[in-house]
């Protein structure tokens, strides 16, 4: 084997994946999130530093053309897998270093990116012009709600415009959290708040806590590799001093995206461990009230009603910070409705 074949082989050993998912294919999605975390695989921020375009479930045509978008950002050596159900996931994956250090797919004459819009100008409260810039966030983005497209207008360095739309969902019925334990939901929306706030031992350790509880419940297709399945008890365990730690984001969680009657999303984030700690009796989130053992008990927060905040609680924030939000707001947006649209919220933050 001659050295730029070794090269090739070793750079793309552990390669970069950008997930884009169907909404209604979580049980896909966290089986490609189970391989990625047992390869030591990375999932990418964007096209840029992506390897390959993953796509979980089929895709309806408006998440369709964003995927051939994307697929048309990659730059080669690149693939586009197609995951569509969720025992398909290592035959489709495996292989893929490989395929890369032979060169990838061959990508066909692709015409230019468009340019990125200029900025214009908007006059804030004081009477200063600003740059405006409009920037869809999602759904093509680490630890994102699927189907979920956030377009905010940027004025300066925070949002003064924001409004919701959901992709995805056209005439679909029910979600896969319908009939999930709550803990898995509570562990799933844990790994993504952990993710965005840069916690990636913690982050980490959800995802293999999901994993297990989902595997006992007999809802994973594939479970632990080697069939491994932790007892339940271990899992809140564990889930309890997990809990004791997540203490110390308190200081950048504490009145972050406050809801009247849930709290901020420190108390959000002490709930969802309260209830995976719980175990899978504990009811789904956004149902019922539920005592907890770590937290005091409050009302839960439906992806509907998130949705419906969600523009006017990041109206104001700067962009990591409305992420570190809609991280912490755990919207489904199978649950939230079909074709959901939240209402358009604008102000004179500058």
């Amino acid at each position: 084997m001659d050295v730029m074949a070794r090269l090739r082989r070793f750079a793309f050993a552990r390669p970069s994946l950008l997930l884009l998912s169907a909404p209604t294919a979580t049980v896909v999605r966290l089986a490609v999130e189970r391989f990625v975390r047992g390869e030591g695989w990375s999932l990418a921020s964007g096209a840029a530093d992506a390897d390959a375009l993953v796509t979980a479930g089929p895709l309806p045509p408006d998440l369709a053309a964003i995927a051939d978008t994307l697929e048309a950002q990659l730059a080669p050596p690149c693939e586009r897998i197609s995951v569509t159900e969720p025992d398909e996931t290592s035959e489709r994956l495996s292989e893929l270093p490989e395929r890369l250090a032979r060169g990838g797919a061959r990508v066909p004459d692709r015409p230019l990116p468009e340019e990125p819009p200029m900025a214009g100008m908007v006059e804030d409260r004081d009477g200063l012009m600003l740059d405006a810039l409009h920037v869809p966030l999602g759904p093509a983005l680490p630890f994102w709600p699927p189907g979920l497209r956030l377009h905010v207008q940027l004025r300066g360095d925070v949002i003064g415009h924001a409004h919701a739309e959901t992709l995805g969902v056209d005439g679909v019925t029910g979600s896969f959290w319908d009939t999930a334990p709550a803990g898995v939901r509570a562990l799933d929306a844990c790994v993504r708040l952990f993710g965005v706030a840069g916690w990636h031992a913690a982050h980490t350790r959800c995802l293999v806590l999901r994993d297990r509880l989902l595997a006992r419940a007999g809802g994973d297709h594939q479970g632990e590799r080697g069939g491994r399945r932790a007892d339940g008890g271990d899992v809140r365990a564990e889930v309890r001093r997990l809990a004791r730690k997540a203490r110390f984001l308190d200081p950048e969680l504490r009145g972050l995206a406050p809801v009247p009657g849930v709290g901020d999303a420190a108390d959000r984030l002490r709930t969802w461990l309260a209830v995976a700690a719980g175990g899978e009796s504990e009811a789904a989130p956004g149902s019922v009230e539920t005592p907890s053992p770590i937290s005091p008990a409050r009302r839960t927060l439906t992806s509907a009603q998130a949705l419906d905040l969600l523009p006017e609680l990041v109206t104001g924030m700067e962009l990591g910070t409305a992420r570190l939000a809609v991280a912490s707001l755990d919207i489904d947006v199978t649950e939230a409705g079909i074709g959901a649209v939240a209402a358009t919220v604008g102000d004179t933050h500058g």
